[in-house]
């Protein structure tokens, strides 16, 4: 229990009558996850590009400079984990995938000398 609680998780009693507010709250901190997609090789952040199915996802601000349109936030990279992460619409995300679509990164590798 103090790890749940500690780690923003859920707990419930095994004796409730209804686990329907439980499972609630475990839906609610599912559907507010922020997808991570870890890259292959260190990339170049200016040219990320995400589609989700065959649109594209303008990334956030910070993340690609003068790439993005204002005000986009539909994905973020993170340089210390190599990682882009989709920004839920719950924080005003602007793209999201659903369940069976393909999420496609494409980028420039950083070359090493």
């Amino acid at each position: 229990m103090v790890i749940a609680q500690t780690t923003g998780g859920v707990t419930a009693s095994a004796c409730a009558s209804d686990y329907g507010v439980a499972l609630k709250k475990i839906a609610n901190i599912a559907a507010n996850l922020e997808p991570r997609f870890f890259l292959a090789t260190k990339a170049q952040p200016s040219t990320i590009a995400v589609t989700i199915g065959d649109k594209p996802c303008p990334g956030a601000k910070a993340s690609c400079g003068s790439v993005c349109p204002p005000g986009a936030k539909g994905w973020k990279y993170e340089p210390t984990s190599n990682s882009v992460q989709l920004v839920p619409k719950s924080q005003g995300g602007t793209c999201a995938a659903s369940v069976g679509q393909i999420v496609s990164i494409h980028y420039v590798a950083e070359c090493f000398p």
